[in-house]
């Protein structure tokens, strides 16, 4: 017996899809289903059900623009899609980051920089802390980073250091929150020229006008 794979397109994302399997013999008939088995097409779901421990504030300062998601409490199910907010930065440039909770659990940040619906790759966990009762530190996009949208995730774990499970899951969903945010690599900015408005030498502590041009 060989192995058969089959492409599906037009899925809807964020969905569940089941799926059950029989032998086709050919003049012999097939066999009885298979299954059922199941895929999820979009990211891992992270879950909660507590609402007792939860992210309070997540905001970013230093980048291009910057997420201010201040007061926003349990989110229903212990997941909060916040992707709808988004900060950016350049590609080898920092963005600077705090997380408030209402306790002082353990946070971990992943980002999934090569856009393959997973956290799992090197150098996606940008931060990991354990039982503090503020997170802060700083995201340095990589070097050479494409431009466009990436998803960021923030895992909070009350009980368990690192947060138990990961980026995924619903492990001890009493302690659990997740929050999903936008992170956008944008493109380096053309240089400028400065050029003095004439060519005459300027002394120590005399003012100049400038004009400015991009390239």
């Amino acid at each position: 017996a060989g192995v058969t794979t089959a492409n599906l397109t037009g899925l809807t994302a964020n969905t569940t899809y089941y799926f059950w399997v029989r032998s086709n013999c050919g003049g012999s008939g097939t066999s009885t289903w298979a299954g059922s088995g199941s895929f999820y097409t979009g990211y891992c779901i992270s879950s909660g059900t507590g609402g007792t421990y939860f992210i309070n504030s997540f905001t970013t300062s230093g980048g291009i623009t910057n997420i201010s998601n201040t007061n926003s409490g349990y989110s229903a199910g212990g997941y909060g899609n916040f992707t709808a907010q988004s900060c950016s930065q350049v590609a080898n440039s920092s963005i600077s980051f705090i997380v408030t909770p209402n306790s002082d659990p353990s946070i971990q940040i992943f980002i999934d920089w090569n856009n393959d619906l997973d956290f799992e790759d090197a150098n996606e966990t940008v931060y990991s802390g354990g039982f503090l009762t503020s997170h802060s530190g700083t995201i340095t996009v990589p070097t050479g980073q494409s431009t466009g949208n990436y998803r960021m995730r923030i895992v909070h774990d009350w009980l368990n250091n690192p947060p138990l499970g990961g980026a995924c899951g619903s492990q001890n969903p009493n302690y659990r929150e997740t929050e999903d945010y936008t992170f956008t690599v944008v493109a380096q900015p053309d240089p400028i020229t400065i050029t003095p408005s004439d060519s005459n030498t300027i002394c120590n502590g005399n003012s100049v006008d400038l004009t400015a041009s991009s390239s």
